[in-house]
């Protein structure tokens, strides 16, 4: 410093020193004194919309909401500023336009014995710190919910070791998110001769980055087996472990009919054999038999493949017929759109009014829904209040959106049951093939998520599935997996400084 200044006097020389320290700190620097603004940086004028001149000798109440919020700061920050401690807080400040942002204040009594000599302020504009942090908590608050509300159970391992799983993998089988974290996937399986089985199906397709699909025989919390479809994809880390993301879904049901099916379909064929034997010579009396197995088969398919209370398609032929519409759309190089509704507030319904009266309203959902497509769709009901339209051959979003209006058209007109005027408004999530996925499982879930979305966005509309929520998803995955790993690691440490009784000098506590 002396070869800047080396003629001049030190008191001057320090003096320049601290001048220039004041005006280019990064920070606004302001001195208060009996309620006035008495000296302050250039930063700290302009922070507040002012001129350096017109700012000081200001009142300090131009620096607040209202005169409320300065009596505030001055209830909260004069005891801590007279008891000789630094005041600190994040508060919102006012600039001279009015406008309101969010600033990090410390403060200092220069002599806390002489309150009357003034307190020094540090102010730091943190408006953009706050927007990006309120940001962040939205975005995590809706893949949380996302993840949460899912239909299908979502489980996530590191090297076959439970981290997580979603609200929806603990119905299924029966365990609480607290029993899991941290087992061996082994505990969803019947035998340990399964569990090394089924890892030497799924390790090989999921590390040459492929997705493996199949269905297994899976073990309950209770110790009873069951059916599930398993959809097993590999997550990109950057450590040595195997991340994996585990889709579930029960299919006992559609196992258990299949199974009555080829029950039926061997009793009706020894039914056949045995009157065939007894009446070789009554050709009219086998025919009639014949036809009966028939139909019999008949209403065995359809009673497998339909819901029993709307008659609509369910889950499983929904799925083939997707799967046709996809090869179709494929071959003929044509657009497919899987439309995912959810009816609103349909639970309150059943709570107020008795399950036999939601149960009506469903039909006539259903009924409705059926109008407004086309012969060759598809209307299912997965269960619940939930159903998936496939419309097939689509040119354009464009055609897809006139149906999605018609559907809320169609269902905004009140029903009529039992005396009670009953709406059904939709919330409905539309996925498109090629663009959102192209296969049944990807296209389902995209439609899903999109219709949680048009629930957040104020339920009875229509969202289509935009890439982000599944980009946003990711990023929480991938944050959750770098906190887990540095809790594990132990690379989260805790630091200790002293408190300090100024007055006394010595050391009264701890702080962390």
């Amino acid at each position: 410093m002396n070869e800047h200044f080396p003629a001049m006097a030190p008191k001057k020389r320090d003096a320049l020193e601290l001048n220039a320290i004041f005006e280019n700190a990064p920070v606004g620097i302001l001195f208060t004194h009996n309620r006035r603004l008495t000296q302050a940086n250039r930063l700290c004028a302009e922070m507040f919309g002012y001129a350096l001149d017109e700012f000081i000798d200001q009142p300090a109440l131009i620096l607040y909401a209202d005169q409320e919020a300065y009596s505030a700061l001055g209830r909260e920050a004069g005891p801590v500023l007279a008891a000789g401690r630094a005041y600190r807080a994040e508060t919102r400040l006012k600039r001279r336009d009015g406008s309101l942002f969010w600033c990090r204040v410390s403060a200092k009594a220069v002599d806390p014995d002489q309150p009357h000599v003034g307190t020094l302020w540090i102010i730091e504009d943190i408006t953009a710190i706050r927007s990006a942090e309120q940001r962040a908590q939205q975005a995590f608050d809706e893949q949380q919910m996302i993840f949460d509300n899912a239909a299908v159970g979502i489980l996530f391992t590191r090297d076959r070791v439970v981290q997580s799983c979603n609200r929806r993998l603990v119905e299924i089988f029966g365990y609480q998110p607290e029993e899991l974290t941290g087992r061996s996937a082994r505990v969803f399986y019947l035998c340990e001769g399964d569990y090394q089985h089924h890892g030497g199906e799924v390790m090989p397709a999921v590390m040459a980055g492929g997705t493996y699909i199949g269905e297994i025989r899976a073990r309950h919390r209770d110790g009873h087996a069951f059916w599930v479809r398993v959809t097993v994809r590999r997550v990109a880390s950057q450590t040595e472990s195997t991340d994996l993301t585990w889709i579930f879904e029960d299919v006992t049901e559609r196992h258990q009919a299949e199974e009555a099916l080829l029950r039926a379909h061997e009793e009706l064929e020894q039914r056949v054999v045995e009157r065939t034997a007894e009446l070789a010579s009554a050709n009219t009396q086998l025919q009639e038999e014949v036809f009966e197995r028939m139909q019999a088969e008949q209403r065995i398919w359809h009673v497998a493949h339909h819901d029993s209370l709307t008659g609509l398609p369910n889950r499983t032929l929904l799925h083939d017929r997707l799967q046709q519409a996809l090869a179709q759309g494929q071959r003929g190089r044509h657009r497919v759109a899987v439309m995912f509704l959810d009816l609103d507030r349909f639970k309150s319904v059943n709570d107020t009014l008795g399950h036999a009266i939601g149960d009506e309203l469903l039909k006539h959902v259903a009924e409705r829904l059926r109008r407004v497509v086309r012969a060759v769709d598809t209307v299912s009901r997965l269960g619940g209040d939930e159903f998936v339209i496939v419309l097939h051959e689509i040119s354009s979003p464009d055609d897809v959106v006139q149906v999605a209006e018609k559907i809320l058209g169609v269902l905004a007109p009140a029903v009529s049951i039992e005396g009670h005027q009953l709406r059904a408004t939709p919330s409905i999530g539309i996925s498109m093939f090629p663009d959102d996925g192209d296969e049944v499982f990807s296209l389902m879930r995209s439609a899903d998520s999109a219709m949680y979305h048009a629930k957040a966005t104020g339920r009875n509309n229509f969202q289509f599935f935009a890439n982000k929520m599944n980009e946003q998803a990711t990023h929480f995955f991938a944050l959750e997996n770098r906190l887990r790993k540095a809790i594990e690691n132990g690379e989260l440490v805790l630091h200790y400084q002293p408190l300090i009784d100024w007055p006394r000098h010595a050391v009264c506590g701890m702080e962390a």
